[in-house]
């Protein structure tokens, strides 16, 4: 079963072709960080967002696969496995449309 914590639809496409739809769940988990400087560019700072906190993102519970923001799933990747974003990178499968509008797309685990 998948929960949705983003605060828009997924579409996902099933390898039968089924598309599901699943709404948001009303929960949006999102990750806090702070930026820090760690070059420049012809004396342009040059800086990376470094994650320091999830929040809103449940405890796992056996049979929920939790939709979240890629952000978000990069953030927990390696002590999260039931924590998924939407796989839009070009050859993915993604279903596109004008203006590169995403309506359906697989799922990746960080």
């Amino acid at each position: 079963m998948f929960v949705n914590l983003c605060e828009h639809d997924f579409n996902i496409r099933h390898n039968d072709r089924h598309i599901e739809v699943v709404e948001p769940s009303g929960l949006i988990a999102r990750v806090h960080g702070k930026w820090e400087t760690v070059g420049a560019a012809d004396g342009i700072p040059i800086k990376r967002y470094i994650p320091t906190e999830v929040v809103d993102l449940p405890v796992k519970v056996p049979g929920i696969t939790y939709l979240v923001s890629t952000a978000v799933a990069r953030a927990v990747n390696k002590i999260r496995k039931d924590v998924v974003a939407p796989d839009t990178s070009d050859g993915s499968g993604a279903v596109k449309i004008d203006g590169g509008f995403i309506i359906t797309t697989f799922n990746q685990y960080f």
